[in-house]
């Protein structure tokens, strides 16, 4: 079975090397059954605008918004320092996906405001 660092590796390599996305769609959906919210980030940093295969990406970000959303806002922050520089594009549709979700907005908000009070 392995762990969620063993699959995410599994998975990174998949994407640098010779791609088949039948391949890769398995192992994201095993790091997605593993149900561990430290993948969030761990799969945000796969997110790369220059990647062939848009509707993967997709898939790594269905899996992201699959958690509790409180849970996904406050790992997408976390991740804003590198991901946005990283990966601008997709930074840029996750951030919009969040915009048009009225409960992901405000829990969004509710993370920030807390965020700056600490």
């Amino acid at each position: 079975m392995g762990t969620l660092q063993e699959k995410f590796m599994q998975l990174k390599n998949e994407l640098e090397s010779e791609f088949s996305i039948k391949s890769a769609e398995k192992l994201l959906n095993e790091i997605c059954n593993v149900n561990n919210s430290d993948s969030i980030e761990l799969l945000l940093s796969l997110l790369k605008d220059d990647f062939e295969y848009d509707e993967f990406m997709f898939s790594i970000i269905h899996c992201i918004e699959k958690f509790e959303t409180q849970i996904y806002v406050k790992h997408i922050l976390n991740s804003i320092p590198t991901f946005i520089y990283k990966s601008p594009r997709w930074a840029s549709i996750i951030h919009m996906r969040i915009l048009n979700s009225e409960k992901t907005l405000l829990a969004y908000i509710i993370e920030i405001r807390q965020n700056a009070v600490d």
